[in-house]
């Protein structure tokens, strides 16, 4: 019987071969034929187009390729968008700390989920000058970093708690 090939674009086996070769090559063939009409029949028009006399090998190699550029491309965007986002003052730091997560669940979808502590990190190092004090004091007294994957529980309850001036105050 054949073994799954190292080259998918492998030559038909010779005429002498035995049945048994001839036949599992000819499977294989009619898979490999039946897979990628199934790829081109789920994919958008654009994408037939651009992949229509492609086996099923060669299109799975090609699709990686592209979508992997995307990915690669959506990952920097996120990263730099994170490390970009500063708090303005006087803005609601509800709306900051949301932002920064929906950036941080962002690169967790697409397969990079940021470590809680460095996230943690990242957030609070994006505040403004205004909650420099709550900074200081988070660090000072180890508190326990209160970002999960699945919620925010809320860095802004713990920042109210720290006495902050109400004009800061936005829970």
């Amino acid at each position: 019987m054949l073994t799954k090939p190292d080259n998918p674009n492998q030559l038909a086996p010779p005429v002498n071969a035995s049945a048994a070769i001839r036949n599992a090559y000819q499977k294989r063939s009619d898979d490999l034929l039946d897979v990628g009409c199934l790829m081109l029949a789920t994919m958008s028009p654009e994408l037939q187009t651009g992949l229509m006399n492609t086996n099923a090998y060669d299109m799975i190699r090609q699709l990686r390729d592209m979508f992997q550029t995307q990915a690669r491309t959506e990952r920097y965007d996120a990263t730099r968008d994170l490390n970009a986002c500063k708090m303005a003052k006087g803005t609601s730091v509800s709306a900051h700390v949301m932002k920064m997560k929906r950036l941080l669940d962002h690169l967790e979808r697409l397969g990079h989920p940021v470590p809680l502590q460095l996230a943690t990190d990242t957030i609070l190092n994006s505040l403004s000058d205004d909650y420099k004090q709550f900074v200081i004091n988070f660090n000072m007294n180890n508190m326990e970093i209160l970002l999960s994957r699945s919620t925010l529980t809320c860095v802004t309850v713990i920042i109210n708690q720290v006495g902050l001036p109400a004009q800061y105050r936005d829970l």
